[in-house]
C-alpha cells in the first residue's frame, strides 16, 4: 500500500498495489507497453553525442580517459586533510603557556614586538663583532676580498706579456677572507699547462715538497688567494681569517700537494707572477656566519612554537632567513659591507611581494592555517626552510652547479644525479596527487600544471634563447603541489621556501630566458683551431766551451691559413701567458714577406738547464682571441710533443690512460693494470705492457696522480725513470703519493737512494683507479669484474699496487671473527673481495693502506713481490707484514745483481719467474 499526502489540497491517496501476476486493465497501460517496446539503445551509442568530436579516438581510448577523468574527480565526499597532533598535551603546552601568562591580545603585541627587536639587535651585534678586525703592522688594516680572487685572469686577460696583471713582484696587502673558500671552485675547465681544472679549486703551487725545507708556500700568480692561504694553513676554512699575499715574481716547479682537504695542482716549468704568504702574521678575525646562523635559527625556532597564527609565523622567518642567508651564510660576492646591504635591500622588497603571493595564492596559508602540531611544525617545516636556505653547505655534495645542458654534459655525474632527483620528484609527485584527489581538487591543480608545462615549452623552443631554471623558479613552480595540510607537505613546502629564498639573496632576480653567451662565461667558443705545423727546432749544446748566455736555442712555429676572413690574427700562450699576437695584413697575406705566418720561441743556455715550455695556439677575431689549442709541449730534451685534438678547456683528459689492446681486441678476457715508478709516466710502461704481448690481456697504462718537481731529480734520474727503466726519461715525471715527504732518516732529496718517504699516503691515487677507473669504466660501463683485472706496479707504483690489493678483502663478523667462505658460496662472494693477482716490483706494501680493523680478514688476492737481496724498501719487515695481511704471497728475489738493486727484470733467469706467475693468475680465472 502507497499513501500519499497532498499539502495544498489536505487530501490523502490511498493506492493499493496490484498482484505481478493480475490482468492488465488499464489500456493507457498497454499502449505505453507497445511504445516502448523497441530493444534498448547500446552503451556506445548513448555515448557517441558526447564524443561526436572524437570519433577518430579509439573507443578503449575514450573509455580509458573518462575513467581517469572520473577518478581525477576524486571520492564523492572530498575532505581537507588535517594534522593531528602527535602526544597533543606537549605539542600544545606552549599555546597553552602563552594562552595562560599574556591572555589579552595587545600584549601579545608588544610581546612580539619586542621579540622582533631583541631578534634584530642580536643579530647586528654578532655581525658587528664579525666586522672588527686587526690592524697588521706595517700592512695596514686587512683588504676583504671574495673566494675567487686571485692576481692572474684566465686566458689572455692580463695581455701581452702580462702587462695588464703588473706589478710581478715587490708588491702585496692584507687581505681578509670570508669562511669556506675550500668549496669555491672553477665551473669551466681551466688550463695549467697540459692539465684541466675543472669544478676544483683554481691552487697550483704549494708549500715545497721537502717539509724540512723552511720557505714560505709559493703558488702561481692564477691560484685563488683565499683558497691558498686555506691550503697554506694560513686561515682556517671554517673561520676565515687575515694574512697578507706578497707577490714574489718568477717563479717555478710548482709543487702539487694535498692539505687541509683543498688538493692543489703541480706545474714543472715556470710563471712570471707568483704569491706567497707572509708567516708570523698577527691578525685577530673571525667570520660571523655560523654564530649569526645560530642566532636566527634559535629565535626562529621559539617563534615557531608559540606562534599559531599562519602570517604571523610566515613572514617573520621568511625575513630573518632571507637577510641570514644574504648577510651570513651565502653572501654576494662584495667590496665592503654597504655594498652588500646596498645589494640585498634591493632584492628584497620584491622578494616580499613574491613571498605575499606564495602565502595568499600558492597555498602556505591552507597548509597553516589551523596547525597546533606546534613540535611538528617546527622540525617538518621550519627544519626544512632552513635546509633549503643553506643549500651551499646542505646540498652541495650533488655534482649539479648549474641546471643547464652545457653543465650537466660537462660535469661528471651530472647526469646521473639527476636521473635520480627525477625519480624521488616522481615518488613525490604521485604521493602527492593522491592526497590532491582525497581533496578533491586534483583536476584544478592539473590544470595549472599543464599551464606552467605550456610556458617551459615555449621558453624552450624560443630562438637564440636558453632555459635557466633557478634555485626561485624551481620553487615557485612546485610550490603549488604543497598546499595541504599534511606531514609531506609541510616537509616540501618549507625546503622550497628555503631554495627560493637562497636563490634570491644569493643571485638575485636572474632571468629564466638567457643568451647562449651570457651562459657560457669562460667555457669554450666552438671556433675554429689554427693548425700548426710541425716546428723546426734548433738546438745549440755547450760541448763547444762557449759562455752559456751565448748559447740560444729556438723552435719556430707556422701554421696553415685561417678558415675565414672574420680571422685577421693569431694569439700564442706560452706557459699559459699571452707571448705572441700577430695581426695579419688587411688584404688576408700570409706570405713571409708579411711576418704573419711564423713565430719563434728561444730559449738561453745549456740545454741542461731547460725546462718544459706549454704552447697554445687561438685565431683572434679583432681584439678577441677565440678558442685556444690544446697544449703542445718544448720538453726538457728540446723534444716537440704535439698538442692533442680539440679545444685546450676540456673536461677530460685522455692522455692519463695508455691502452695497449691484445689481436684482436675482442678477444680480450682479462685487464692488467701497470702502474709506473716514482718519477717515470704512463708511456715508458705502456711500451713494456706491449712487450709483454699477453694473448688476450688488455693493457692500460695509467699516469700518476701529480708531477714530480724537477729539483729532486739527478741529472740521470732525468734521462730514466725510477730504478732506470729503459725508455723512463720522459718529458714528464710523476709520482702517486697525495705528498712528498722525506723519510725520518733521511738527508737529501735524491729519488733514486730511496730517501723519500715510502708512504706518502695514497688517497688520491686510489679514488682515480677504484673509482673512476674501475667503477665508472671498466665495471660499470664494460661489464668488467674485479676478478678479470691484474695489477702490476714498479717501485711506488708497486706499493700502490699492493695497498689497493690489501684493501679489496672479505669482511670480518659482528663476532671478531673472519667469516667463513662454503664452497658454494666461494665463486659469487670471491669476485667481490679479490683481483686476479697484484705483482710489485720493488715496492712495499703501504700501511696507510691497510685496513686498519683489528679482526680483518687476509686479502685474497695473489701477490709476488720482487726485491733485491738487500732492498731498502722491502726488507724482512716489508715480506713479514705482506704475509701477515695477505693469504698468497710469494717473493722472488733478485739474486746476480747488486743487493740493494731492485729494478725491473734484466734477463731470462728473472722474467721467467715472473711470467710464471702471470700465466698462472691468467689461467686459473680465480672465479
Amino acid at each position: 500500500m502507497v499513501v500519499e499526502y497532498s499539502a495544498t489540497t489536505s487530501t490523502t491517496t490511498v493506492a493499493v498495489e496490484e498482484h505481478p501476476d493480475a490482468p492488465i486493465q488499464d489500456t493507457s497501460r498497454v499502449e505505453e507497453l507497445e511504445a516502448d517496446s523497441s530493444p534498448p539503445t547500446p552503451r556506445f551509442i548513448q555515448d557517441e553525442g558526447t564524443w561526436k568530436k572524437w570519433k577518430w579516438v579509439p573507443y578503449p581510448v575514450r573509455r580509458f580517459c573518462r575513467a581517469g577523468a572520473k577518478w581525477a574527480r576524486g571520492p564523492p565526499n572530498p575532505r581537507d586533510h588535517k594534522i593531528e597532533p602527535l602526544l597533543p598535551q606537549i605539542q600544545h603546552a606552549p599555546i597553552l603557556l602563552l594562552d595562560k601568562f599574556v591572555p589579552q591580545r595587545k600584549h601579545r603585541i608588544w610581546l612580539l614586538i619586542g621579540y622582533f627587536a631583541v631578534w634584530i639587535v642580536t643579530f647586528a651585534l654578532v655581525m658587528r663583532q664579525g666586522l672588527s678586525v686587526s690592524e697588521i703592522e706595517g700592512w695596514g688594516l686587512p683588504s676583504s676580498i671574495g673566494c675567487g680572487a686571485a692576481y692572474w685572469a684566465s686566458g689572455n686577460g692580463c695581455g701581452l706579456d702580462g702587462a695588464d696583471c703588473r706589478p710581478f713582484s715587490g708588491s702585496g696587502f692584507a687581505f681578509r677572507c670570508p669562511a669556506n673558500c675550500a668549496s669555491y671552485s672553477v665551473l669551466n675547465p681551466r688550463a695549467v699547462g697540459s692539465q684541466e681544472v675543472i669544478y676544483e679549486p683554481l691552487i697550483v703551487g704549494g708549500p715545497p715538497a721537502v717539509e724540512r725545507d723552511a720557505t714560505s708556500p709559493v703558488y702561481r700568480g692564477d691560484s685563488f688567494i683565499c683558497g691558498a692561504a686555506v691550503h697554506a694553513g694560513m686561515i682556517s676554512n671554517l673561520q676565515g681569517g687575515c694574512g697578507v699575499v706578497r707577490l714574489v715574481g718568477t717563479q717555478r716547479n710548482f709543487n702539487a700537494s694535498s692539505r687541509n682537504g683543498i688538493s692543489s695542482y703541480g706545474f714543472d716549468s715556470y710563471f712570471p707572477l707568483s704569491i706567497t704568504f707572509e708567516p708570523g702574521i698577527e691578525c685577530s678575525s673571525r667570520d660571523m656566519r655560523w654564530p649569526l646562523l645560530a642566532v636566527s635559527v634559535v629565535f626562529s625556532v621559539v617563534l615557531s612554537l608559540f606562534v599559531t597564527h599562519p602570517g604571523i609565523f610566515f613572514f617573520p622567518i621568511f625575513v630573518g632567513t632571507y637577510w641570514t642567508v644574504g648577510m651570513a651564510t651565502d653572501p654576494p660576492s662584495h667590496t665592503n659591507i654597504p655594498s652588500l646591504f646596498s645589494r640585498e635591500i634591493g632584492n628584497f622588497l620584491p622578494a616580499m611581494l613574491a613571498a605575499w603571493v606564495m602565502y595568499d595564492k600558492m597555498g602556505i596559508r591552507r597548509t597553516l592555517t589551523g596547525l597546533t602540531a606546534q613540535i611538528e611544525k617546527t622540525v617538518l617545516w621550519l627544519g626544512a626552510c632552513w635546509v633549503g636556505a643553506l643549500t651551499n653547505h646542505t646540498f652541495d655534495f650533488i655534482p649539479i652547479q648549474r641546471l643547464t645542458p652545457h653543465d650537466l654534459q660537462q660535469q661528471p655525474g651530472a647526469r646521473a644525479a639527476l636521473a635520480i632527483i627525477i625519480l624521488v620528484l616522481l615518488a613525490i609527485v604521485a604521493s602527492q596527487i593522491w592526497f590532491f584527489r582525497q581533496e578533491g581538487r586534483l583536476i584544478r591543480h592539473l590544470e595549472l600544471y599543464a599551464l606552467f608545462v605550456g610556458g617551459l615549452i615555449v621558453c624552450i623552443v624560443l630562438p637564440d634563447l636558453k632555459l635557466r631554471i633557478h634555485h626561485y623558479i624551481l620553487a615557485l613552480l612546485l610550490l603549488p603541489g604543497t598546499s595541504m595540510q599534511t606531514r609531506p607537505s609541510l616537509l616540501y613546502q618549507g625546503l622550497l621556501i628555503g631554495f627560493f629564498v637562497n636563490g634570491i639573496a644569493r643571485w638575485g632576480w636572474d632571468p629564466i630566458l638567457q643568451t647562449a653567451y651570457a651562459l657560457q662565461g669562460d667555457a669554450q667558443l666552438g671556433s675554429p683551431l689554427p693548425t700548426i705545423l710541425a716546428p723546426i727546432i734548433d738546438l745549440v749544446s755547450n760541448s763547444s766551451g762557449s759562455n752559456s748566455s751565448e748559447l740560444v736555442s729556438s723552435i719556430t712555429f707556422s701554421w696553415l691559413p685561417p678558415p675565414g676572413i672574420e680571422y685577421d690574427g693569431i694569439s700564442v700562450l706560452v706557459n699559459d701567458v699571452e707571448r705572441y699576437r700577430r695581426y695579419f695584413t688587411d688584404d688576408g697575406d700570409l706570405s713571409n714577406d708579411a711576418g704573419g705566418n711564423n713565430f719563434t720561441w728561444t730559449r738561453k743556455g745549456p740545454m741542461e738547464g731547460f725546462e718544459n715550455e706549454y704552447f697554445r695556439f687561438a685565431w683572434m677575431e679583432g681584439s678577441s682571441s677565440e678558442d685556444y689549442t690544446k697544449a703542445g709541449v718544448w720538453n726538457s730534451r728540446g723534444e716537440w710533443e704535439d698538442m692533442a685534438p680539440g679545444p685546450s678547456r676540456v673536461r677530460v683528459r685522455a692522455d692519463e690512460f695508455s691502452m695497449i689492446y691484445p689481436n684482436p681486441p675482442e678477444s680480450t678476457t682479462a685487464i692488467m693494470i701497470v702502474f709506473h715508478g716514482l718519477g717515470d709516466n704512463e708511456d715508458s710502461f705502456a711500451t713494456f705492457a706491449r712487450n709483454l704481448n699477453l694473448p688476450g690481456v688488455l693493457g692500460i697504462s695509467v699516469r700518476g696522480t701529480s708531477p714530480l718537481p724537477t729539483a729532486l731529480f739527478s741529472d740521470e734520474l732525468l734521462d730514466a725513470g725510477e730504478g732506470g727503466m729503459p725508455g723512463g726519461g720522459m718529458a714528464k715525471h710523476f709520482h702517486w703519493g697525495d705528498d712528498l715527504r722525506l723519510d725520518s732518516s733521511s738527508s737529501g732529496g735524491n729519488v733514486s737512494s730511496g730517501k723519500l718517504d715510502q708512504d706518502p699516503g695514497f688517497e688520491k691515487a686510489r679514488s682515480l683507479i677504484m673509482n673512476r677507473l674501475f667503477g665508472d669504466v671498466l665495471i660499470a660501463k664494460c661489464g668488467w669484474e674485479m676478478e678479470d683485472i691484474l695489477l702490476f706496479g714498479f717501485g711506488q707504483g708497486g706499493s700502490l699496487a699492493l695497498g689497493l690489493a690489501s684493501m679489496l678483502r672479505a669482511p670480518a663478523t659482528s663476532t671478531g671473527r673472519v667469516e667463513e667462505i662454503t664452497d658454494e658460496e666461494e665463486k659469487n662472494t670471491r669476485k667481490e673481495k679479490a683481483f686476479k693477482g697484484a705483482v710489485s716490483i720493488g715496492g712495499p706494501l703501504p700501511t696507510s693502506m691497510v685496513p686498519t680493523i683489528s679482526s680483518r680478514a687476509k686479502a685474497e688476492t695473489p701477490i709476488l713481490i720482487c726485491h733485491g737481496r738487500e732492498s731498502e724498501a722491502v726488507d724482512e719487515d716489508a715480506v713479514e707484514l705482506a704475509r701477515d695481511e695477505f693469504e698468497h704471497v710469494k717473493i722472488l728475489e733478485w739474486k746476480n745483481r747488486a743487493a740493494a738493486d731492485d729494478g725491473m727484470p734484466r734477463n731470462r733467469d728473472e722474467v721467467l719467474p715472473m711470467m710464471q706467475f702471470i700465466a698462472e693468475r691468467l689461467r686459473s680465472g680465480w672465479s
